[in-house]
């Protein structure tokens, strides 16, 4: 659960805004609670830290790496050197299915790597996956 009993915090660095759907459909699928930011490209998604604060730290992001404006990797170095984000659980959720991309990945330090899937259904049975990482126990700052 996350702290104080609210609704999980998610934030999705995704410019499909279908996709972007498609992760709610997940979560909601599983009945996870949850709030959503969309950001729909790397540039706003590293103009976002500015912005981010104790109460809308996110508790999973959730990050493309074909994204325009700057690519996920450079969000994810981004957010790995940003203090508030460090500790927040990503997953690099794609298109590639390059070895290369899952080794940078992992590299990085991400959760979990996942290609896009292609149906509808193969989409939505990925909510197990996001609501495991968002219950699993993670150090939060003080005050959460």
């Amino acid at each position: 659960m996350p702290p104080a009993n609210r609704p999980y915090r998610v934030l999705v660095v995704e410019d499909n805004p279908t996709d972007a759907r498609l992760v709610e459909e997940a979560l909601s699928a599983h009945g996870v609670q949850y709030e959503m930011v969309v950001l729909p490209d790397g540039e706003e998604a590293i103009r976002h830290l500015e912005h981010i604060t104790e109460s809308s730290l996110p508790d999973l992001i959730i990050l493309d790496l074909n994204i325009p404006k700057r690519d996920g990797f450079g969000v994810l170095d981004a957010y790995r050197a940003s203090a508030a984000l460090s500790f927040v659980p990503v997953v690099i959720l794609t298109s590639s299915d390059s070895p290369a991309d899952r080794q940078r990945a992992r590299k990085i330090g991400v959760n979990a790597f996942l290609q896009k899937p292609m149906s509808l259904e193969e989409f939505i049975a990925l909510g197990p996956r996001f609501k495991a990482i968002l219950q699993a126990d993670h150090v939060y700052p003080p005050g959460e």
